[in-house]
């Protein structure tokens, strides 16, 4: 027998200490049933009256005060059955066969005797057991678990539980199941190691824990309301020998509290550096801290402080204010295991006070004489800088019966040249002013002339006349030139410019091609007169030499650039 086996099928120290203590509690809750059951008979029973002349009793004597071994709530045990002759042998009978292990190259049956207690059962070899029905039966309801060539026992015989994971205040099921299971008992205790649930009967006086179903190859039972403190390893014991236990692990879920933003001013100024802390308490695990600015995540620093069993989370954010933050919602929202339907959160929504801001939009691009026009000052700021003033040319609005104020709008009804000035719109709270300015310049109304049915025989002579009462109104001959119109001259600028470019273009491509037609035309020439020249005494014989090609004539060579 080798050391590992033995130690599977010796129960350890504290494997028996819990089954003491298990035993005790059974103990004293069959003594309290039977001290019950005594009351009850001895109200039903009643107890023969004694005498009046009767002698006192006497103090009996140590010596003769024995235990009572049975009595009609405790009759005596039956004694076991003798063993029988079979085969020239005593054997014994086998009630059942609870487990089996390998021992060497053979197999050993934990069996329980007909007749004997739970202390009487025993690790017998095969060959001890003369039923081979009993065995066959036995391995088909219990197929043996191989693992590396060692036998670990009844599969059904092991009890299988699940970790259980809850949220504080909810209710945990813990369920131990046996696949086959011949009527032991099953027990659940809690991590001090008490017993919850013995089978059917409740062990633990707490109104929370109740039984939900009890069978032989089941026990489940239920904690409702659950706290922090009943997290733990909860264990179930199935009552065979040796005892087998497994554990479940509860794990309890601390629920974050609502977050709570702090450090916001309101109304904060532009240009102040503020910090947002939200803080949430309560979590278990610690809970995550987010951040959102308006619909977007920004990041802040986060802080996490345990106190017991919870953790307490703080995040904060910093920022330096300004107008564009103005009505901005803040978000703290709270991500945790826990919260599964939605996030807990909070919003703060800032409120900025800055200078006002302010420009004019005009309704017209080109205003012309007896046009209606709209000038309206835009302003932004907070406080609103309401109502707005304007003037014109640093002084009072001059016809206030064509020129109608209406809040910020500014409306001229009909426009004529005595409208043309600055304009300036100028709003003010009490962080400062701000004021924009708009030049007005009243166009003539246009005018258009039919086209002649045919051209002059003869050029118009311009009417001198026409032209000065053209010039009055004018903005180039008199100077009042409108600030917003564009100049006239940018045309003609580039149209010289495109010129001058063109030419310049023209020039340095024939500098080119001049420069390639002389170097492709270089090089060497010879003449019809320097051929034979040498040999012919005049000039006329030498080009009759050469119209003759004479073969020894040497070449002569002519040059030119």
């Amino acid at each position: 027998m080798d050391s590992a086996d033995s130690a599977a099928s010796t129960p350890t120290l504290a494997t028996l200490a819990a089954m003491l203590e298990r035993h005790e509690q059974m103990f004293v809750h069959l003594r309290g049933e039977l001290a019950a059951l005594t009351q009850a008979v001895a109200q039903r029973t009643p107890l023969p009256a004694i005498p009046p002349a009767a002698a006192p009793l006497q103090e009996a004597s140590a010596s003769a005060v024995k235990p009572v071994l049975s009595s009609r709530l405790c009759p005596p045990a039956r004694p076991p059955p003798p063993p029988r002759l079979v085969g020239g042998q005593l054997v014994y009978d086998i009630s059942r066969i609870m487990d089996s292990r390998r021992r060497g190259r053979g197999f050993q049956y934990l069996v329980d005797w007909e007749g004997y207690g739970l202390e009487e059962r025993s690790w017998v070899p095969r060959a001890a057991i003369l039923d081979r029905n009993m065995l066959r039966d036995f391995h088909r309801r219990h197929p043996v678990m191989a693992s590396k060539g060692k036998v670990r026992g009844i599969s059904g015989q092991y009890p299988l539980v699940q970790n259980v994971t809850v949220t504080e205040g909810g209710i945990a099921n813990l369920t131990c199941r046996v696949e086959f299971n011949d009527n032991t008992s099953l027990q659940w205790s809690n991590p001090a190691q008490q017993t919850l649930f013995f089978g059917d009967k409740k062990a633990l006086r707490d109104n929370r824990i109740e039984l939900v179903r009890a069978t032989s190859s089941e026990l489940t039972i239920s904690i409702s309301d659950v706290t922090l403190s009943d997290e733990g390893m909860y264990t179930c014991s199935l009552f065979t020998m040796p005892v087998r236990t497994a554990k479940a692990y509860l794990t309890v879920l601390g629920v974050p509290e609502k977050p709570e933003i702090d450090g916001l001013t309101k109304p904060a100024m532009e240009g102040d550096h503020i910090t947002l802390t939200c803080i949430t308490q309560g979590s278990k695990p610690a809970a995550d801290l987010r951040w959102f600015r308006n619909e977007k995540e920004v990041k802040g620093a986060k802080e996490v402080n345990a106190s017991g069993k919870t953790f307490t989370v703080r995040s904060s954010l910093q920022l330096q204010v300004d107008r564009n933050d103005d009505g901005v919602a803040y978000t703290c929202r709270v991500d945790h295991v826990a919260l599964t339907q939605a996030p807990q959160q909070a919003t703060e929504v800032l409120e900025v006070h800055y200078a006002p801001r302010v420009e004019i939009t005009h309704s017209l691009e080109v205003p012309q004489e007896g046009q209606y026009l709209k000038l309206e000052c835009v302003s932004k700021g907070n406080p609103s800088p309401d109502p707005v003033m304007w003037t014109k040319d640093g002084s009072e609005l001059p016809d206030l019966d064509r020129m109608i104020v209406e809040g910020r709008e500014l409306t001229f009804t009909s426009l004529n040249k005595t409208d043309n000035g600055t304009y300036r719109c100028e709003a003010s709270n009490h962080l400062g002013t701000s004021s924009a300015q708009y030049v007005l310049y009243v166009y003539d109304a246009p005018t258009t002339l039919p086209p002649p049915t045919t051209p002059p025989l003869h050029p118009i002579t311009p009417d001198p006349t026409a032209l000065l009462g053209s010039h009055a109104s004018d903005p180039t001959v008199t100077g009042n030139r409108d600030p917003n119109a564009l100049g006239q001259h940018g045309t003609d600028h580039a149209l010289i410019g495109g010129v001058v470019a063109v030419v310049v273009f023209v020039t340095l491509c024939l500098i080119i091609v001049l420069g390639r037609y002389l170097a492709r035309h270089k090089g060497t020439y010879l003449t019809n007169e320097a051929k034979g020249a040498d040999d012919a005494p005049d000039a006329d014989t030498a080009i009759i030499n050469a119209e003759g090609n004479h073969a020894h004539a040497e070449e002569k060579k002519e040059y030119f650039i």
